[in-house]
């Protein structure tokens, strides 16, 4: 079966950003068995806008809701692939809410970003935005970059795995074309409205050269005008682009000694190699990687070195310079090279994250577990939970039950049930005061055994290949910490179940819902957290959020392990108490916030949204009561 990847450039075609480190691996990857969709963010329309300098407010507002579209419908797909962000200018928390809804995404730079947001002029950009590349390359599965700069800006935040794939030609389609030179000396740089201020940097020796050889300068791509220059300009195609090239004598690559010019990956100095055209370049960031000075290029320093290397190409060079310089390309910045490391980046992407994982029911009778479950008032519910978990086809070693003062006589029930079952298979904690479900929770978690702990609600019960699943696939998975799934309403009927998809959570996945039923989770017992106690509403989600900020690894299955015998939102209980949902859930924001773990912007923004759902349930609830009726 084909992977769907979602490819999320940029631009169209005429992006040559997009062109090159995206739309031209499209065939490969759909030659390997990916199902390719691409889809860019701005439309040709507001990139030729752009150049000409010309009104596009309107035109960016509509590329902006085409993508948020697509965005909506991002959980179609295995995995996603992103050039540079999602949503320029936008803050990370959004971006997050709609990458928490991928299964898997990599993301690609080709030019140093983060420096757009970091050095920008506005304090609230920097302080909204500075920190937002950083982020979404923290977690990404994969970040891919074009040259060293960009890698040490990943590794220097921690990224999981880094990968650096150069932009490169396809050399098929250079060798194919032929053009013949110029007869008047030309130089020739090739770029955009964007980028012409390189160009006129280096204009004056440029003219000086062109004085003397009465040559002129060809530009591809841009529009200039500059006294005292022939000059010769050209439209880009990308028919015509390789011929143009070609046409010359030597071709230029000037920059600027900065930051954003660092995170440069030197793709005018790859298509003047590819192309057999000696090269002049600025010794700048990947441009000394490319460029090995006076063996396949030139480096030019100053002003004075601009004017003798050109000059000193018009003369004549050693013909092993171009040798070289094309053997270069061949090695190093070809399709032929890079296509293998491509298409094996996103394979890892794929086999490292959705986790297909057979269950060996054969295995040990007793698992490495203890199961809480809080009982307060639990009579008419207690029995059915407790078979539930005594019906497992991998079983706990033991069951803590922790009673939590109850009034209607849980407490000697829970005895009696101890009696029935195997000898110190149900441990019994019985608490002084009233602590709530978080507090009861607390108290089985402490008085374990287990090497990991599984939560369950008196009110609750499991499928039988709960415990199973979860405790195979976590010792199987050694850096996980913590594993919830899916769940059932009141039907406990269930189908064999031999494989399980699992994926990531992250932070603002977990923020925009919570992920995860009590009765689905599965931990480590050795993490430190704790539910807070006395504490009778959302006290699980703030517990769940608080592991995933902590950088606890917590993950979740695609099948219904659970299942819950009441409606969340519907019946009586905590559960179906709103008004008591709401308001826990506000105070965990504000929990969070207090800890420094989300902004105060991201607070205002999550608890509004919180209110949103409110009146949603609000709405849904009565509508469901009216049909019970």
């Amino acid at each position: 079966m084909a992977h769907k990847l979602l490819i999320l450039t940029r631009y169209n075609k005429l992006g040559a950003s997009s062109r090159y480190r995206f739309y031209d691996y499209v065939e490969f990857l759909n030659q390997e068995g990916f199902d390719c969709t691409i889809s860019p963010l701005f439309s040709d329309k507001y990139l030729i806008k752009t150049y000409s300098k010309s009104y596009r407010f309107l035109e960016v507002i509509k590329c902006y809701l085409k993508r948020i579209g697509v965005l909506f419908s991002i959980n179609k797909y295995d995995s996603c692939l992103v050039e540079k962000e999602l949503l320029p200018f936008f803050p990370y928390f959004i971006e997050s809410i709609f990458l928490s809804r991928c299964n898997i995404y990599d993301i690609d730079y080709d030019d140093a970003i983060f420096h757009r947001y970091d050095d920008h002029k506005s304090f609230i950009v920097r302080y909204l935005f500075s920190n937002k590349i950083a982020r979404l390359m923290k977690n990404a599965r994969c970040v891919i970059v074009g040259n060293k700069y960009l890698y040490d800006y990943a590794k220097l935040n921690s990224c999981k795995d880094i990968r650096i794939i150069p932009t490169v030609v396809n050399l098929d389609k250079y060798d194919k074309v032929t053009a013949k030179k110029n007869e008047q000396f030309t130089i020739v740089w090739i770029g955009s409205q964007a980028t012409i201020h390189y160009l006129l940097e280096v204009i004056e020796p440029i003219k000086r050269v062109c004085k003397l050889t009465n040559g002129k300068l060809l530009v591809i791509g841009a529009k200039i005008e500059v006294p005292n220059l022939e000059l010769e300009l050209v439209d880009w195609s990308e028919d015509s682009e390789v011929k143009h090239i070609k046409s010359g004598h030597v071709g230029i690559m000037p920059l600027s000694e900065n930051k954003w010019d660092l995170g440069k990956c030197g793709f005018k100095i790859i298509q003047y190699m590819a192309s057999g055209v000696p090269v002049i370049a600025s010794p700048v960031g990947v441009n000394k990687t490319i460029i090995t000075d006076t063996k396949n290029g030139f480096l030019a320093h100053t002003v004075d070195e601009w004017f003798n290397y050109i000059y000193a190409i018009y003369k004549g060079i050693d013909k092993a310079v171009t040798d070289n310089a094309y053997q270069n390309i061949v090695n190093n910045y070809s399709m032929s090279y890079a296509v293998p490391l491509f298409i094996k980046t996103i394979r890892n992407s794929l086999s490292n994250n959705i986790e297909k994982y057979v269950i060996d029911t054969s295995m040990e009778k007793y698992a490495s577990v203890t199961v809480v479950i809080p009982c307060y008032n639990c009579t008419n519910t207690i029995d059915r939970a407790i078979k539930s978990v005594a019906n497992q086809t991998l079983i706990p070693k033991e069951v803590v039950l922790v009673d939590d003062c109850s009034e209607d006589g849980t407490l000697e029930k829970i005895y009696e049930l101890q009696e029935q079952y195997t000898k110190d298979w149900i441990r019994i904690v019985k608490l002084k005061e009233k602590l709530g479900p978080g507090g009861a929770r607390n108290a089985g978690w402490d008085a374990s055994t287990q090497d990991f702990i599984a939560f369950l609600d008196a009110d609750d019960s499991w499928l039988p290949f709960k415990i199973a699943i979860q405790y195979s696939w976590m010792k199987e998975n050694h850096n996980v910490s913590m594993m919830g799934h899916y769940w059932s309403m009141y039907s406990d009927k269930y189908e064999n179940i031999n494989r399980i998809n699992t994926t990531k959570v992250g932070q603002f996945g977990q923020l925009l819902q919570n992920n995860f039923t009590t009765s689905s989770v599965m931990c480590k017992s050795n993490i430190k957290l704790r539910f807070e106690e006395r504490k009778y509403a959302s006290e699980d989600f703030l517990l769940w959020c608080l592991i995933i900020f902590e950088g606890y690894d917590v993950y979740k299955s695609d099948k219904a392990l659970s299942c819950i015998h009441k409606l969340p939102y519907g019946e009586g209980g905590l559960s179906g108490n709103l008004l008591a949902m709401e308001i826990g859930a506000l105070k965990s924001y504000k929990s969070l916030f207090i800890a420094r773990h989300i902004s105060f912007f991201s607070f205002l923004f999550f608890s509004l949204f919180e209110i949103l759902k409110f009146l949603r349930r609000v709405v849904s609830r009565s509508i469901v009561m009216k049909l019970l009726k």
